[in-house]
């Protein structure tokens, strides 16, 4: 649980968005179970949403039906910022 307590709380609005959405915690607290398939994962500055640059697309399809089976609420942009 040591290195979850890490990365929770690298950003500030992390803990009060897992107390205020108990959606969000879930999710954030699923995807920190894979962080070794990332190669970024983190929660943006701006609000609860949570980016993630994965090391081998396979993974980054799977974790996505996972993500959409459980969490059908959840909106998942792509993006090509990080390459």
């Amino acid at each position: 649980m040591g290195a979850k307590k890490q990365l929770i709380s690298q950003n500030n609005l992390t803990s009060s968005s897992m107390l205020l959405n108990k959606e969000f915690k879930e999710l954030f607290l699923f995807l920190l179970d894979y962080r070794r398939d990332f190669l970024k994962f983190g929660m943006s500055g701006s609000g609860s949403s949570i980016f993630v640059s994965f090391k081998k697309i396979a993974k980054e399809r799977s974790i996505f039906r996972e993500i959409n089976k459980f969490y059908p609420s959840v909106r998942i942009e792509k993006s090509s910022y990080f390459g």
